[in-house]
């Protein structure tokens, strides 16, 4: 399975905002052991830098991007992307529809489903996501104590 996820989980990541790093690192998890795919778009990781830079020392923000690459994939996005993109209302969700689109996504995992509402792409936030796999799969991730 597919998730992508969006700028605001990613950031949860890398900012350790409470409580929604545990669901991140669940994700990670479920990539880990081999139960999804994770994706997100590279608008996301500039996103993600350019907060992160402003309280962080840019090389431990640029190490802690490179670590995580090792659990997310990069969607492309060129110019066929951006001509696609450019006929949403919103750029950003645009990108992330795309995105979508193009790595064939089961799922996009967001903060703010009610954003991605008309996207092709059901929209689900990070704990429902985490109560789905329990409920419909039977597969539940523990974190390490």
């Amino acid at each position: 399975m597919r998730i992508l996820i969006d700028t605001d989980v990613l950031f949860d990541l890398f900012a350790q905002r409470k409580p929604y790093t545990d669901e991140m690192k669940r994700l990670i998890m479920m990539q880990i052991v081999g139960d999804v795919e994770l994706w997100a778009t590279p608008q996301a990781y500039l996103d993600v830098f350019y907060l992160m830079r402003n309280v962080n020392d840019r090389t431990l923000v640029q190490r802690s991007i490179a670590a995580s690459l090792r659990h997310v994939n990069v969607c492309a996005l060129g110019h066929v992307e951006v001509e696609k993109a450019i006929e949403y209302p919103s750029m950003d969700e645009s990108m992330t529809a795309v995105c979508c689109e193009n790595t064939g996504a089961d799922y996009l995992i967001t903060r703010k489903p009610e954003a991605y509402a008309s996207l092709g792409t059901p929209a689900l936030t990070p704990a429902e996501y985490i109560d789905l796999m329990a409920t419909k799969h039977k597969l539940t991730y523990e974190l390490p104590a």
